[in-house]
């Protein structure tokens, strides 16, 4: 049965079918994406999505659109993708310099100029230029000052390179950043190793829908602080969501069940719960190193 990546591959292909440059812009522009990004990874491959924004490239290169802007932005992700960020950077200004000759009265346009400018920002973090991401922003601030997202992306930053100012900051977002997940995520990262650290992070969870990465963080907590009982309680939030994981995030949910079975002296929940975890990921040295040790 094809994936719904796979489908759309298909019908992008047969879009493009008829020779029209627009149709072939588009679809081009949305395989190279399932090629970069979407499609699972053994079907991803960047070499093949860098010639699809190349040949639309080469149709449309000549005039300055939406259009030939993104493509160029679709290929800065592939850029970064490759660790090329410096060159990235002076694409993505090439860009920005290009989208203001555009009605920059078009919500379109906007909205569009600020992929653009966020994406740069990341640019900067990934290369430590704390002062550009800093600016980067701040630009982004004004152009959406309630669009939450840029506020959490720059949280996390000051948390890794300036953890004197993230509170302040933290606490100064808008009112409605309290429905957020993760700005009470980000808190207990701040409070790691206090009473207020467990506090935040089931604020997160409780937020989140029961996303695994929030019920880690909490449960992890819990047994940071030996609250193994705590723990333990935690364990059935998320038997409705064990189908979704992905393999890390499984391997994790494995491997803290078994430290919180083992510290609770439920040992037969211990053993079976190894086993299951080594059947299902027999190349794990954690797994592996819990057998020997238990043994």
């Amino acid at each position: 049965m094809l994936l719904e990546t796979e489908k759309a591959e298909y019908y992008y292909n047969l879009y493009k079918h008829d020779g029209k440059v627009d149709h072939i812009v588009a679809a081009n522009y949305m395989l190279a994406m399932l090629y970069a990004r979407h499609h699972p990874k053994y079907l991803q491959d960047d070499q093949k999505a860098i010639v699809l924004l190349n040949e639309a490239y080469d149709l449309i290169k000549d005039k300055v659109t939406l259009e030939s802007i993104f493509n160029r932005n679709g290929y800065a992700l592939l850029l970064f993708k490759t660790g090329k960020v410096e060159e990235t950077i002076i694409l993505l200004k090439r860009c920005l310099n290009q989208i203001k000759q555009l009605d920059t009265s078009s919500s379109s346009v906007v909205l569009h100029e600020s992929v653009l400018w966020f994406n740069l920002y990341q640019c900067y973090v990934t290369i430590g230029d704390n002062s550009n991401s800093r600016k980067t922003f701040y630009i982004l601030k004004n152009m959406d000052p309630l669009f939450i997202e840029y506020y959490l992306e720059y949280s996390r930053n000051l948390l890794e390179t300036d953890v004197e100012n993230f509170l302040e900051f933290i606490e100064s977002m808008p009112h409605h950043s309290n429905n957020f997940a993760e700005k009470y995520s980000l808190l207990g990262y701040y409070f790691r190793g206090t009473a207020k650290s467990l506090e935040y992070f089931s604020k997160a969870f409780e937020l989140s829908n029961r996303t695994f990465s929030f019920w880690y963080d909490i449960t992890y907590e819990l047994t940071e602080f030996n609250l193994y009982n705590e723990a333990y309680n935690n364990l059935p939030l998320l038997n409705n969501k064990l189908y979704e994981l992905n393999d890390e995030d499984l391997l994790n949910y494995i491997l803290i069940s078994a430290e919180i079975f083992y510290n609770l002296d439920r040992l037969a929940e211990f053993k079976r719960t190894i086993e299951i975890g080594h059947r299902i990921f027999p190349d794990s040295e954690s797994i592996k190193e819990i057998i020997e040790n238990a043994e």
